[in-house]
């Protein structure tokens, strides 16, 4: 089951997030031997290159993932530079978008969306988190 939870992320300072995969019954479940992979994109379903990158493997671009293995646990981590890129070109966006450059204002937050799989052994993939990525604007660089 695919459980849903709203992340929070400061833009340009490091974050993690640390999730147990539980069974029904609230045991964790060993993870050892599992991969992850996670992406924050701008919108659902956008085929585009994902905001962000988290893997367990060597393919992470934008963050990493670090499975727990008998504690059930996976710890996705992002730097101060991985999370400042996550709202890069919105302002170019928001000028874009509204035509105006003295209408377009820089919201103090923007909220991206995300979804975390884990896969075993045998090749079974499962969604295990899903949810809004909230990111808070940084002011200072």
């Amino acid at each position: 089951m695919t459980l849903r939870a709203d992340l929070y992320i400061q833009q340009n300072a490091s974050w993690s997030h640390v999730h147990t995969h539980n069974d029904a019954a609230g045991s964790p479940i060993d993870l050892t031997g599992y991969t992850a992979a996670m992406s924050i994109k701008r919108a659902p379903g956008q085929t585009v290159v994902a905001r962000a990158y988290l893997s367990s493997g060597g393919d992470a671009d934008g963050g990493t993932i670090v499975m727990g293995g008998a504690a059930g646990t996976i710890t996705m981590s992002m730097t101060p530079a991985q999370t400042l890129k996550l709202l890069w070109d919105f302002d170019l966006w928001a000028v874009i978008e509204s035509r105006d450059p003295d209408a377009a204002l820089v919201k103090p937050q923007n909220t991206l969306v995300y979804d975390c799989s884990i896969t075993n052994t045998n090749g079974v993939t499962t969604r295990v988190l899903e949810g809004r990525a909230i990111v808070r604007r940084s002011v200072t660089p």
